[in-house]
């Protein structure tokens, strides 16, 4: 026996993450850790998916970064 399903659409709109947005999250030292020039280039290609929240270090590794890292796992 099927139970009837009720879909409700999503009528809100979402933003997408915008580069200051992941910028103001990443540690700004312009380290190149994590092959990148600038924290903000890396922020673009976390956006676009072209690099991954694990490939900077400090993110990846410093406990003080803990809250920054669950907020970036969910928007990019």
């Amino acid at each position: 026996m099927k139970k009837n399903v009720q879909l409700n659409p999503v009528t809100t709109r979402r933003q997408a993450a915008r580069p200051l947005d992941v910028w103001a999250l990443l540690p700004q030292t312009n380290c190149r850790d994590c092959g990148e020039a600038t924290c903000m280039a890396f922020a673009v290609l976390l956006i676009q998916g072209k690099r991954s929240l694990t490939e900077c270090p400090v993110v990846k590794d410093d406990p003080a970064f803990g809250n920054q890292r669950t907020t970036l796992e969910a928007i990019v």
